[in-house]
C-alpha cells in the first residue's frame, strides 16, 4: 500500500514536471523569432541575418560578386555565411535550453 502511493507521488511529481517543461519549451518557442545571428563570408562581401526559426531576415551582398563570372563564389558565400549564422543561432537555443534544464534542477 505505501509503495503504491509512493509511486502515485512519484506519478504526479513526474506530471508536474512535464508540465513545467512543456511550458519553458513554450516560453522559448515564443523567444525565437526575436533571436537574431549575423554570419558572414569572403571577408565580409556576403553578410546573412537569421532569426531562431531559420527564417532569413537579410542578405548583403557586396556589387563586386554580382559579375557573373562569380556566380559559383557567390552561391558559395551565400551557403557558407547562412550556415554561420544557423550554427550560431543552434549554439543560441542550446544555451537558453541547458539554461531551462538547469533551473530545473
Amino acid at each position: 500500500m505505501i509503495a503504491a502511493m509512493r509511486s502515485d507521488d512519484d506519478l504526479i511529481e513526474q506530471i508536474k514536471r512535464l508540465g513545467q517543461q512543456q511550458a519553458q519549451l513554450a516560453a522559448l518557442q515564443s523567444k525565437l523569432p526575436g533571436m537574431n545571428e549575423s554570419g558572414t563570408a569572403g571577408g565580409g562581401k556576403v553578410a546573412v541575418k537569421i532569426n531562431g526559426r531559420g527564417e532569413l531576415l537579410s542578405l548583403s551582398i557586396d556589387p563586386s560578386l554580382l559579375d557573373p563570372a562569380h556566380k559559383d563564389e557567390l552561391e558559395a558565400m551565400i551557403l557558407g555565411a547562412t550556415r554561420l549564422a544557423r550554427s550560431r543561432i543552434d549554439t543560441m537555443i542550446e544555451f537558453e535550453m541547458q539554461r531551462m534544464a538547469g533551473a530545473q534542477a
